[in-house]
């Protein structure tokens, strides 16, 4: 499912003036189509997490015969092992020559290398020096009028401008987003999204240092997970995480990022990971009922200001937050341990109802969690398990069978448990913070010919904050079986069959 939504929101991109589009019909194709996926079980959230990682992948492509780890670990789509295996591979036979080699190094195979081929280059492998006068610079505008009455304090353009340098090993860029109905500047004559960045890659112990906006992720993302999370469809192939990773900051959600300074750095085999970041945030302050002081009633992630409310909103919170992940592969094992601390300029309160008396409540949290990963041969395993300061727990376990070479399965098991928080944690595509649920995911992929491949997959749910109060549980369950076969070229017909079960006993 996944590689065709990537290959969808290329096909989309490929006809459009500019990556991001410059006309209105051009937005609202990609609005309708974004709409679609929607539509069959995917959160809004999470496509716009792919095609904004997608976007960046097509402006900047990955080049093969000079990429580092870090650099590979852009491929989001990419298993660590598989990027080790691509690692080994360049070593032992020198540059990789073409796009049908990559078919042949182990963990990969042409459905991988053909998805890779619009997002990777490949070169000499020579890396340009900072100094000998190469650099490059990218401008993307992106400008859509709707054409509706307007009752908002700002005009009905959306617009979105990104612009990137890079010379050698530095890199900087920005990014200046107004929604529909925002104002362009605000009071302080700041727009109502800037965002913006330096890289420099480092040699020694330092491999690179960031200044400014960045994304981070360690681990599965139980603790922190920037970005595109799987897990909420049942037809998810590639349910496990990449690499873990700090990168600089592109995207436009104005909440799920960190401002500040992180490193990643190499020491006598061990990988490490710092930030400290200073950032605001949205939500929604309230004053103590007949006392003195105020606190945060709940968070505001959806970056719309445009009315005085959501304009009050607007960057209200500040969230002070650290982290450090630490992790070492030796041969097929992978190791990881993750420290992470936030601290808000007030604390969170909520009203005592029965959906939200578990939520997290304070002005400080604290997680840690141990990753690992497995590669034998045909079976993959991976998983994590975390604590949080509160006392809680959540446990991801997942396990990737290839029991022939044109079958594959995957099997899925998250829970994340009542008071257990880790705010920008996600875990089957969901927020790791007041979202206690455990869920099951379990599909298999079968080539029955050369272009006929079936998918079957159950994904089922349950919201575990119902049971901590009255002893039953709201659950979902879906049902997605598809046969596809490839005709020619990008033309395939599709027969699917979907059900969708769910019960909200919520007394």
């Amino acid at each position: 499912m996944l590689l065709r939504i990537i290959a969808s929101v290329i096909f989309l991109m490929t006809f459009l003036p500019t990556s991001w589009g410059q006309s209105l019909s051009s937005g609202q194709k990609i609005e309708s189509y974004m709409e679609e996926l929607v539509s069959f079980g995917f959160d809004e959230s999470h496509i716009t997490d792919i095609s904004e990682e997608i976007s960046q992948l097509l402006i900047q492509p990955v080049d093969l015969n000079s990429a580092n780890e870090n650099e590979l670990s852009r491929l989001f789509f990419l298993t660590p092992f598989q990027i080790k295996s691509l690692l080994q591979h360049r070593n032992k036979k020198g540059n990789i020559l073409s796009v049908n080699e990559i078919s042949f190094i182990p963990g990969f195979d042409n459905e991988l290398a053909s998805l890779m081929e619009p997002f990777i280059s490949i070169t000499d492998g020579k890396r340009r020096k900072y100094g000998d006068g190469y650099s490059k610079n990218i401008l993307l505008s992106n400008i859509i009028f709707y054409d509706k009455e307007n009752v908002f304090p700002g005009s009905n353009i959306k617009s979105l401008t990104k612009y990137n340098h890079s010379s050698g090993k530095v890199s900087a860029g920005l990014t200046i987003e107004k929604d529909a109905g925002e104002k362009f500047l605000n009071e302080n004559y700041y727009p109502d999204f800037l965002s913006g960045y330096v890289s420099i890659e480092g040699s020694g112990i330092l491999e690179k240092l960031i200044l400014g906006d960045f994304a981070v992720r360690f681990g599965q993302g139980i603790t922190i997970w920037h970005g595109y999370s799987a897990g909420t469809s049942p037809l998810d192939a590639n349910p496990m995480k990449g690499v873990s990773t700090i990168k600089p900051y592109t995207s436009s959600d104005e909440n799920n990022f960190f401002r500040g300074i992180a490193a990643i750095s190499r020491i006598s085999g061990f990988k490490i990971l710092t930030y400290l970041s200073d950032n605001k945030i949205d939500g929604n302050i309230k004053d103590y009922p007949g006392e003195s002081g105020k606190y945060i009633s709940s968070f505001y992630d959806n970056g719309l200001h445009n009315s005085l409310s959501t304009y009050n909103k607007h960057d209200a919170i500040n969230e002070l937050s650290a982290g450090i992940n630490i992790s070492r592969n030796i041969k097929f094992i992978n190791l990881g341990v993750s420290l992470t601390a936030t601290q808000f300029s007030l604390p969170v309160e909520h009203n005592e109802t029965t959906r939200e008396m578990f939520d997290f409540r304070g002005s400080r949290n604290f997680s840690a969690s141990i990753d690992n990963s497995l590669s034998l041969n045909k079976l993959y395993l991976y998983g994590e398990y975390a604590i949080s300061s509160d006392g809680g727990a959540a446990i991801l376990q997942g396990v990737r069978i290839t029991p022939a070479d044109r079958v594959r399965i995957n099997i899925l098991y998250g829970n994340t448990g009542r008071g257990y928080s880790s705010f920008h944690g996600k875990l089957f595509g969901k927020e790791t913070v007041n979202n206690f649920r455990r869920g099951v995911l379990t599909n298999i992929t079968a080539d029955l010919a050369p272009r006929l491949t079936l998918m079957a997959g159950i994904l089922k749910q349950n919201e575990n904050w119902y049971g901590y109060y009255s002893g039953t549980f709201g659950r979902s369950v879906k049902y997605i079986s598809e046969v596809s076969y490839e005709l020619s070229g990008n033309s395939n017909i599709t027969a699917s069959l979907r059900s969708k079960v769910s019960s909200d006993d919520t007394y």
